[in-house]
């Protein structure tokens, strides 16, 4: 009697429970982002104002960078500048440009690109935006 009312807790828990999100955290460990790339999105800062994140957000071979404003308005008060980089050709182009207090990578996607988890708050990690890809805008944008 007692198993099958262990087993049954469980099996409540396991049906009841809210789905778990699995992401990526964004390595900045690039300096500045090449001068190419900034001129793309035409930031007036200084180029060490900024710094570099890679990673392949649809699995193509080509890697995205995401650049972060490193500037001292950064911080856990104001959050942070995120824009979103691909290379189209020899050009870089912007994705999505975004403010946040962090950004993770999601492992869901959308129309084959990887969603972002937009952090809107600097204490909280369960509140949390869903960006994800539009092609008819070719941007990031929040759901």
């Amino acid at each position: 009697m007692r198993l099958k009312r262990g087993f049954s807790l469980f099996l409540a828990c396991l049906l009841c429970s809210a789905s778990a999100y699995s992401a990526e955290r964004l390595s900045f460990k690039d300096k500045a982002p090449s001068s190419d790339i900034l001129n793309a999105v035409s930031v007036s800062d200084n180029y060490d104002d900024w710094i570099t994140s890679t990673i392949d957000l649809n699995n193509d071979g080509l890697p995205e960078k995401i650049i972060k404003s490193d500037r001292q308005s950064c911080n856990d008060k104001n959050g942070c500048q995120y824009i979103v980089m691909a290379q189209k050709g020899r050009n870089w182009i912007e994705l999505g440009d975004i403010k946040a207090f962090n950004i993770l990578v999601s492992d869901d996607r959308t129309y084959g690109i990887r969603d972002l988890l937009v952090y809107a708050t600097p204490n909280n990690d369960f509140d949390f935006e869903r960006h994800a890809w539009n092609p008819r805008t070719y941007r990031y944008e929040a759901q």
